[in-house]
């Protein structure tokens, strides 16, 4: 199971992850028995103190970074993973899905650790610190594919904004979110905007595969938008 061997070598690494213990199987499921933690999630703490979000914005930054500077080892390679979901996205326009799979073969492949789905709701703030989960999408690859992917979550995400969003309309406050979770991650050595940019359109396709989302209109016609100028 990807989950617990990612789970593991990232726990092994020394990040900050709940240890996974075991699996069980138990009435045709099959589940992962972690360590028990105690604390909400990133995403709870931005609802309860919004004006503190780009705190924990900066925080996130700070994990993927740690994350990123590990290498991987036995799983699944990020640009292989990318280009199988692309291809099965049957309801997809096919112009879009080949921009995408084009974009895709003009990107850098890497070796370094990617959680894969890196975003607030992911991380507990347990008393002695935060913890990463759910590494179900973990992958070997090229940071930036990481980065591009958060900022995605970000733009189109859950992201409360709480008294902010009086003055600020929703959707350019999730942009600015997006916009200054980039900036911080180039601030620790991370890509630069274009680099991230350049990987926009695959992020943007990947996020129509699997389970239908509550923006999946927003996203597709972005990424209608983008294939069409490429």
């Amino acid at each position: 199971m990807t989950e617990f061997q990612a789970a593991r070598l990232a726990h092994a690494l020394g990040l900050p992850v709940p240890r996974a213990v075991a699996i069980l199987e138990r009435e045709g499921r099959t589940d992962i028995l972690f360590e028990c933690l105690h604390g909400g999630t990133m995403l709870d703490a931005c609802r309860r103190r919004p004006l503190a979000t780009l705190t924990g914005l900066g925080r996130l930054a700070r994990l993927q970074h740690a994350i990123n500077a590990c290498e991987g080892a036995c799983l699944s390679d990020q640009h292989e993973a990318l280009r199988l979901q692309v291809e099965g996205l049957v309801l997809v326009p096919g112009a879009v899905r080949r921009a995408a799979l084009a974009a895709l073969s003009r990107l850098l492949e890497g070796l370094r650790l990617c959680h894969g789905d890196l975003h607030p709701e992911n991380v507990i703030c347990a008393p002695d610190g935060p913890r990463v989960l759910d590494w179900q999408k973990a992958t070997i690859g090229n940071p930036t594919g990481h980065v591009a992917r958060t900022a995605l979550l970000l733009r189109y995400g859950r992201i409360d904004l709480g008294r902010l969003a009086r003055r600020l309309p929703a959707d350019a406050g999730r942009a600015a979110l997006a916009w200054f979770y980039v900036e911080c991650r180039r601030e620790l050595g991370g890509p630069g905007r274009e680099e991230v940019a350049a990987r926009r359109l695959p992020s943007l396709v990947v996020r129509l595969y699997g389970q239908p989302a509550p923006d999946e209109a927003e996203v597709l016609a972005a990424a209608e938008r983008l294939a069409s100028r490429t």
